[in-house]
């Protein structure tokens, strides 16, 4: 039961979920009293919240993305398939080729890729090939997304190297919303510090009290990290972005001809191979 549960943990869990949550948790333990020792018990605590936490940075960070009209990996998707820009068209009119291979044969109608002549037509050489779905959102009449159906084929028996860049996607995402919040908080905690309003309000001394840094250094300092760490985050969910949506369509492709050739019908899946 519990190798099960461990098993379950990816990449994914540990880069987007730990990872931001254990630093939002780590960054915030400075303002615990002085005389507060972590211990074993501590630091299982550290990692359990670092979990709890995470969760919620990872749906904040979502929300936030959308929230500002960022490009999520889903966007990137589909605007490389309507007009290829790290992926050669003749790579992205193979990979619809064998979506439409597979996901026609087995009578998903919800979703089909259909020739959009009336939509988005161009000249440009760099174009995808024409196919988008009926309504050029991504979703079909059900609500089915080739996307979703696409990270189906490909992550279902955690195959792929696409997954990888995923999490280091969303790794960079969580981290960069992880950073913005704990130097508000450090800011926050520097200016109420030059306005003397903690003093007499706050009934312990905490680690970053003792310290005796001056409330500026206090503002000024995590404004500086905090916007170079975001701006660095920014860039390495852009990179990342693009790596994942360039390994997903690889990933499909390879996966569509490794099991055309073992089984002869792709839409045949093999079970996965336990290790």
């Amino acid at each position: 039961m519990l190798r099960t549960g461990i098993r379950r943990l990816g990449l994914y869990d540990l880069f987007s979920i730990f990872v931001p949550g254990v630093t939002i948790v780590v960054g915030l333990l400075p303002f615990l009293p002085e005389k507060t020792s972590l211990g074993t018990g501590g630091v299982g605590a550290v990692v359990l919240l670092g979990f709890a936490v995470g969760r919620g940075v990872h749906t904040a960070a979502i929300w936030a993305e959308n929230a500002v009209g960022g490009q999520t990996h889903r966007d990137r998707f589909y605007d490389e398939l309507k007009q290829p820009d790290t992926v050669e068209p003749q790579t992205i009119s193979a990979f619809l080729d064998a979506f439409e291979s597979v996901y026609t044969a087995v009578s998903v109608e919800r979703e089909q890729p259909v020739r959009a002549d009336d939509e988005d037509e161009t000249d440009d050489e760099s174009a995808g090939d024409g196919r988008v779905l009926a309504n050029g959102s991504g979703r079909g009449d059900g609500g089915v997304s080739l996307y979703t159906l696409v990270r189906s084929y490909v992550h279902i028996d955690s195959r792929g190297r696409s997954r990888r860049f995923q999490a280091i996607y969303a790794l960079h995402r969580g981290m960069g919303f992880a950073t913005l919040l704990l130097a508000g908080v450090y800011v926050l905690y520097g200016g109420l510090s030059m306005l003397e309003i903690l003093r007499g309000t706050v009934s312990y001394t905490s680690y970053v009290g003792t310290l005796g840094l001056p409330p500026l250094l206090l503002v000024l300092g995590p404004l500086l990290v905090g916007s170079v760490a975001f701006g660095t985050s920014r860039r390495g969910t852009r990179v990342h972005g693009q790596y994942y949506v360039q390994y997903l369509i690889s990933d499909f492709l390879t996966l569509y001809e490794t099991e055309t050739m073992a089984d002869g019908d792709p839409t045949v899946r093999r079970p996965p191979v336990t290790r």
